[in-house]
């Protein structure tokens, strides 16, 4: 089939690349703009674009497909359009606009985790098993029929990173099983049950509540990791956390305090347990292992992490 791919970051470039060296045919990609970054304002390019560039796709770029792209698309002349992670919403001009109209890679098992966060909020919450849904795109956010489904484990060692690597392979290989039968598949499409549905939003602050349970804060970092970082402040500045464990807080320290800083772990107290802190970047650093951390700084039982 001819494709039209709508993607922008890791995740889609895993698809997209998966599509590229499928029987399909991927005759155009649609990103969105470039972005400055830097302290220069410097334009680059998102990971579909590069790929596509490398590999001869022409690329399409829009602030919004469905207002300024629909002719462009449909010149592109595809039976199909594939979104994932594109972050656009999809208008009916588009999103009707080729034979199969457009189908979804979404990283969750749907109606569970719609919207923009599915992969995050699932470690948030301390899921154990997440998965894919090949999905028929409509109006609404993630409310499409759903035209298969793949679940498979989070593991205790999984940060958002891994997890969403993990997706985008089992994403890829869904969406071809679907792509290759796909007038099978849509056929059997079943509609969501809404009163099933639970919501995922954008992670507004990351900054890490000590008050809470140890596992909560320990979910909290995986799934922040590396997308937004979990933070706190310790001597007045920022001081990110990329991984953490959860352990117990015999003495009942208060919330914040630095239970143990030495060859063991640097163990901060919790509102229920503690949280031994493994991977650590404080203010101006790379991201480190804490007994390495531990080694310069200094840090003494009763300071304070807020």
């Amino acid at each position: 089939m001819r494709v039209v791919f709508l993607g922008n970051n890791n995740f889609s470039t895993t698809v997209l690349e998966a599509l590229y060296n499928s029987t399909h045919e991927v005759v155009g990609v649609v990103c969105s703009l470039d972005k400055p970054v830097g302290r220069g304002n410097r334009l680059e390019m998102c990971e579909v674009k590069k790929y596509a560039l490398a590999h001869d796709i022409p690329v399409l770029q829009y602030k919004s497909v469905s207002k300024e792209g629909e002719a462009d698309v449909k010149a592109l002349n595809p039976d199909v359009l594939v979104t994932a992670s594109f972050g656009q919403m999809l208008r009916e001009n588009v999103l009707y606009l080729a034979k199969y109209g457009v189908i979804n890679v979404h990283g969750s098992l749907l109606p569970k985790y719609r919207g923009a966060t599915p992969v995050q909020t699932a470690l948030f919450n301390g899921e154990k098993t997440t998965g894919v849904t090949i999905m028929q795109s409509d109006i609404g956010m993630d409310t499409g029929d759903i035209l298969y489904q793949q679940e498979f484990d989070i593991l205790d060692t999984d940060t958002a990173l891994e997890l969403f690597d993990r997706m985008a392979n089992v994403g890829a290989s869904a969406l071809l099983k679907v792509l290759d039968d796909i007038d099978y598949y849509m056929a059997n499409r079943q509609k969501q049950n809404d009163d099933q549905a639970t919501n995922t939003h954008l992670i507004k602050d990351s900054r890490i509540d000590w008050t809470q349970d140890a596992k909560t804060i320990v979910n909290f970092i995986r799934g922040n990791n590396p997308y937004s970082m979990a933070y706190c402040m310790f001597r007045d500045a920022v001081f990110k956390v990329g991984f953490a464990t959860e352990c117990d807080n015999p003495d009942n320290i208060p919330a914040g305090e630095v239970m143990q800083a030495n060859k063991a772990g640097l163990i901060v107290a919790c509102g229920k347990g503690g949280v031994n802190l493994t991977r650590v970047q404080p203010a101006g650093k790379k991201m480190m292992p804490a007994r390495d951390y531990l080694n310069g700084a200094r840090v003494q039982l009763g300071e304070v992490m807020s």
